[in-house]
């Protein structure tokens, strides 16, 4: 959140022109690939598992009538939340868009090395003590292999960036 303000009021753009401006219209994506703030064809449905504790737990916090669609014997699908883009969540992307801004990212054609590698510096709650993440981002080890990952979702949905800068592989699910 204080991110997009920060970039309304440094850019004196809105934060969603600015994002795409800046970032998604640089990616130069055809008509099967989207990353933006709106629901498109492409935008896939929420659906929950039923009769699990999490789907217990959100049925409880929620209001049934506006977020719930219709049921199956299973899957409880999600009504369409729009997130008015704002920083902290709120956008649409399919797979292999998500891959290729990862990979422009990775090449240094939309921000610098240097500013790359500052997202992916540990933070640290104190003087002597180290978080396991950085801003936005955690990090990991698969196999042997450094990474850097970002899980993302809300009710219905969920994906993972993984990145491998050692081997320059970019995994998104």
């Amino acid at each position: 959140l204080v991110l997009s303000a920060l970039i309304q009021k440094v850019s004196g753009q809105n934060y969603t022109d600015y994002i795409h401006k800046n970032i998604i219209d640089k990616l130069q994506l055809n008509e099967n690939q989207y990353i933006g703030f709106e629901y498109t064809d492409l935008t896939a449905s929420a659906y929950q598992k039923r009769r699990t504790l999490f789907h217990y737990l959100y049925s409880i916090l929620i209001d049934k009538k506006t977020y719930y669609g219709y049921k199956t014997k299973d899957w409880q699908h999600i009504k369409d939340l729009y997130m008015e883009g704002i920083g902290f969540g709120g956008g649409f992307a399919d797979s292999e868009s998500l891959t290729k801004l990862m990979i422009e990212l990775m090449n240094h054609k939309l921000i610098s090395e240097a500013t790359l590698q500052k997202t992916f510096e540990l933070q640290s709650f104190k003087a002597d003590k180290q978080a396991k993440h950085t801003l936005g981002w955690w990090h990991g080890e698969v196999s042997g292999n450094r990474s850097y990952y970002h899980p993302g979702g809300g009710g219905g949905y969920s994906c993972e960036i993984r990145i491998y800068p050692d081997k320059g592989i970019v995994r998104v699910m």
